[in-house]
């Protein structure tokens, strides 16, 4: 079986230092892989969406000046933290190289998955202009990506159908991308939280197109 992650420049050895950040398609898999660093003992946030998506509250549409302010006030408070925002490929080119050692995690999703999610979910009424905009977002994804392995920056990318499989091969591969060592206990949380199932439900508004 294929594994579910591709890594990118990874890192050999691992400063005390570091930054996770985690993006991909609006309902794409993001909520699953921050789930699963959290169990893992990373930093997520602790002003939380109370959809249950994983978002930190203080980093959900901020724009570039509002992301390095707050990187800056992290960076101060732990050694090793990270945030998840879906929307971050709009805008992570004006902020990246703002960051503390960052490691990025990019997920990407069948785009008709998430499509179909997003009707689902109430977002959108049009099943073949949503699945286009996911082919865009996709497309920007890959731009970032592209531009990451260029300036050798390590990437993690995670394909959300085979990482949500099963748990273990995608907490292994987070562990030893971003160098955590986590303890027995936390490591079978982290494979516990790897599901399928979105949970949480319509967005308050609509996402950037």
């Amino acid at each position: 079986m294929h594994p579910p992650t591709s890594p990118l420049n990874p890192r050999t050895t691992h400063s005390s230092r570091r930054t996770i950040v985690v993006f991909g398609l609006y309902r794409g898999g993001t909520t699953m892989v921050a789930r699963v660093l959290r169990e893992l003992g990373v930093f997520m946030g602790d002003r939380m969406d109370p959809r249950g998506n994983e978002e930190d509250l203080d980093f959900q549409h901020a724009d570039a000046p509002s992301v390095i302010e707050l990187a800056r006030e992290r960076d101060a408070a732990h050694d090793v933290w990270g945030w998840k925002y879906p929307g971050a490929f709009l805008t992570v080119q004006d902020w990246y190289r703002s960051l503390r050692d960052p490691y990025f995690v990019v997920v990407f999703r069948d785009v008709l998955a998430a499509a179909q999610t997003e009707l689902t979910s109430g977002n959108f009424d049009d099943l073949i202009q949503t699945t286009a905009m996911k082919l865009e977002h996709t497309a920007k994804l890959l731009e970032f990506v592209s531009r990451a392995a260029n300036e050798k920056l390590p990437t993690l990318l995670v394909s959300y159908e085979r990482a949500a499989l099963d748990g273990g091969p995608l907490v292994d591969a987070l562990c030893e991308f971003a160098g955590l060592q986590p303890t027995d206990e936390a490591r079978a949380a982290a494979a516990a939280a790897v599901d399928q199932r979105r949970g949480y439900g319509r967005a308050d508004g609509r996402p950037p197109r």
